[in-house]
């Protein structure tokens, strides 16, 4: 049934006679059979579904796509210094666990401290969770044009804004 939808989908997709139509969701076949009445509303008439990165707030700071090459920097900063996210509470978490005595850590008395992360970690680890976390797929054409496929626009804006920051989905597993 799941590979009939995705059969489906495909055509739909390829379709020469419905150009630019895009089939977003795998259950949408199915479901055409059954449309009896088409109601329609001005929302994406003046947008297009195109969404586009207007700024991100992050604690005191405001980033905005003028900032994109001071953002770039922490990005690079940040990368080079560690290969995952969360890198500085991993470092301070394994400090503090190191001062800790055995017996401490057994009877579970170590001290929770609460510290600020730097701008520079925070900038980084938000940044990738816009890379990884989404439901995205990129789309290679045969002239090798990359589009996006999403269920919706704000996901696909998300992914060009981390694009413009050189964090690049290539592919989906």
């Amino acid at each position: 049934m799941d590979f009939a939808k995705l059969i489906y989908s495909y055509q739909i997709n390829t379709d020469k006679k419905i150009k630019g139509t895009i089939a977003r969701n795998r259950t949408i076949p199915e479901e055409i059979g059954r449309v009896q009445y088409l109601l329609t509303d001005k929302t994406g008439t003046l947008t297009q579904n195109e969404m586009i990165f207007k700024k991100i707030s992050l604690e005191s700071q405001v980033f905005t796509p003028e900032r994109i090459e001071e953002i770039k920097r922490y990005l690079k900063k940040n990368c080079d210094k560690a290969i995952g996210p969360l890198s500085d509470v991993e470092a301070r978490v394994n400090t503090d666990t190191q001062r800790l005595s055995a017996h401490e850590l057994l009877q579970g008395q170590e001290k929770r401290k609460h510290f600020k992360r730097e701008r520079d970690f925070i900038v980084r680890d938000m940044i990738t969770a816009l890379v990884l976390c989404h439901n995205v797929t990129p789309i290679i054409d045969e002239d090798g044009t990359k589009t996006f496929q999403a269920s919706s626009p704000d996901e696909i804006a998300l992914v060009k804004i981390a694009e413009d920051l050189d964090m690049y989905l290539e592919k989906r597993d």
